[in-house]
């Protein structure tokens, strides 16, 4: 009894053997007869991974424009009302007792018109998933919205993006970004900035009562007259410079 007992035991082994190396080899043979759709096939994660690599980008370009717009006193697209100094064109704020100011709307327009020119260095990065098989097709951006407030600065934009490989396609219509910068707080001291060379028009601007020690004011007389402020925030806000808020003004 006991002999045959370790023989039915042996038995039910092999056979379990057998069953797994059938079930392999099923499983190998799906795999190679499917094998093209399955290396192809477009995971979830390619699809998470470059949302996240473009809005990566988008935050670097964020950051750019945020600071390029400061050095352009709240333009990307300059106005009629500005004046050259070396080579670039600077907006002007106060004429001889009338204003010229753009409004925080209007400066976060401007931000997301920069945003939308530099978009495309975005696509770059996507070259590593074309050459994997991926064909990717991007079409002009529909439209962008960036927001200023409680001490962050965001933007939204609407870029239909399709990836495809093979007959599975998938869409990103969206992409978000933002970075924490107060940008209205450097908006409000240059209105403060405006209210004083309003209030002494003949006059300087070196110190501002209300703001003392949160930045400093630099001025230079590009012509008679004609004086080039920048705030000056000891903020690193992109590649680790401070960051100037700059606008004329005609006195």
């Amino acid at each position: 009894m006991k002999k045959g007992c370790v023989n039915s035991k042996k038995s039910q082994v092999t056979l379990f053997i057998i069953i797994a190396i059938v079930i392999v080899v099923l499983i190998g043979g799906l795999a190679y007869v499917y094998r093209d759709k399955i290396k192809n096939y477009l995971s979830p994660r390619t699809e998470v991974e470059i949302k996240d690599n473009l809005e990566k980008c988008l935050k670097e370009r964020l950051y750019e424009s945020v600071y390029l717009i400061g050095l352009q006193g709240g333009y990307y697209e300059i106005p009629p009302q500005n004046v050259n100094y070396m080579t670039s064109d600077l907006p002007i704020y106060y004429d001889q007792g009338k204003l010229y100011l753009p409004s925080k709307d209007k400066i976060s327009e401007e931000i997301g018109k920069s945003i939308e020119a530099d978009f495309g260095l975005c696509l770059l990065n996507l070259a590593d998933y074309t050459e994997r098989g991926y064909k990717i097709n991007v079409r002009d951006i529909a439209s962008s919205s960036v927001k200023m407030n409680n001490k962050m600065v965001s933007v939204v934009i609407e870029v239909p993006i399709t990836i495809t490989q093979k007959e599975e396609t998938k869409t990103i219509s969206k992409l978000n970004s933002e970075i924490k910068f107060d940008f209205e707080e450097k908006y409000n001291a240059m209105l403060e900035a405006i209210e004083i060379q309003k209030s002494k028009p003949q006059d300087l601007i070196f110190f501002i009562p209300e703001s003392p020690g949160k930045f400093n004011i630099e001025s230079i007389e590009i012509e008679e007259n004609i004086i080039l402020y920048s705030l000056v925030f000891p903020e690193e806000i992109y590649d680790t410079r401070e960051f100037l808020y700059s606008f004329v003004t005609k006195i």
